[in-house]
């Protein structure tokens, strides 16, 4: 018996097509498993990949035998500024996170984006310490909060697949700060006085000439860039970093400058053999933990 078809009438608009939806990979829950078992067998090396909401991509490392925090982009592999975009895409405009030496909540945004298919991404994300700003309104009013560089951070990262196989990323982040505010030197963690910065402020309510540039120059950068590359059933690691958080039992430290190479098996490879060797090297003038 065949289905009779209704005839669409000359002139009239026919069914409307479907929808172009792209959906998002999500992890399966075996492999996100997979994932923190691979971390805890790697808790015992350096340079040990961890999420936290410190940084605008979320991405940290942590010291050897400590315990990493909760991860922020499980269950979905998406890394945090591919989830910023897609929430912006769902007309979400910023998305929360809580980051204590930056005052409490914090507001983040993909500002710009871009690439070339699989072969290059790249994307700038911006950070407004909502928090921070709200205790140094009450204090100094909504002028001098908006107009304080330091209520805010400006991060950017790109991935460039140079080959099959061979990839190449790297991350920025800018901290603006007042000169003579404890720097990358201090113990991370404590949270800074909302008014400390209303030194850019003269007698007049108007901005000290200079100030803001001074601000600049004083500011913490941070950088870090990580090549990897396939060898068959294992993954060649080089990486070198700046001024690097580094999550411990006590808190968070910065690291001035660090170096690595490590042979490993790769992340994604589900094998009952799991093995890592390489080198770490730190340059500091203090211990680090």
């Amino acid at each position: 018996m065949k289905k009779e078809e209704q005839a669409i009438p000359p002139g009239s608009r026919g069914p409307p097509p479907p929808p172009n939806l792209k959906v998002l990979g999500i992890t399966p829950e075996k492999h996100a498993l997979h994932s923190e078992v691979l971390g805890g067998l790697h808790s015992q090396f350096h340079s040990q990949a961890c999420q936290s909401p410190l940084g605008l991509d979320a991405a940290g490392v942590r010291a050897p035998g400590s315990l990493g925090p909760l991860p922020l982009c499980s269950p979905s592999s998406l890394s945090r500024t591919q989830f910023l975009v897609a929430a912006q895409a769902a007309t979400l405009p910023c998305f929360p996170s809580i980051s204590g030496p930056d005052g409490g909540v914090v507001l983040d945004r993909v500002l710009l984006q871009g690439g070339q298919g699989e072969q290059l991404w790249a994307a700038i994300t911006g950070r407004a310490k909502v928090q921070r700003l709200m205790a140094e309104r009450r204090q100094h009013g909504w002028k001098r909060a908006l107009a304080n560089p330091e209520n805010y951070a400006l991060g950017a990262n790109a991935r460039w697949r140079l080959r099959q196989g061979t990839s190449l990323k790297a991350s920025a982040e800018l901290q603006p700060r007042q000169s003579g505010v404890a720097g990358p030197g201090q113990q991370q963690g404590q949270q800074q006085d909302a008014g400390a910065s209303s030194s850019i402020w003269g007698p007049a309510g108007s901005l000290v000439p200079g100030s803001i540039s001074g601000v600049l120059r004083a500011s913490t950068v941070r950088a870090r860039s990580q090549l990897q590359h396939r060898l068959g059933r294992a993954e060649l690691r080089a990486g070198v970093a700046y001024n690097q958080r580094l999550q411990h039992g006590k808190g968070y430290s910065t690291v001035p400058l660090t170096s690595s190479i490590d042979l490993c098996t790769p992340h994604q490879q589900a094998s009952p053999v799991q093995f890592r060797a390489g080198l770490y090297h730190v340059r500091s003038t203090r211990a680090i933990p």
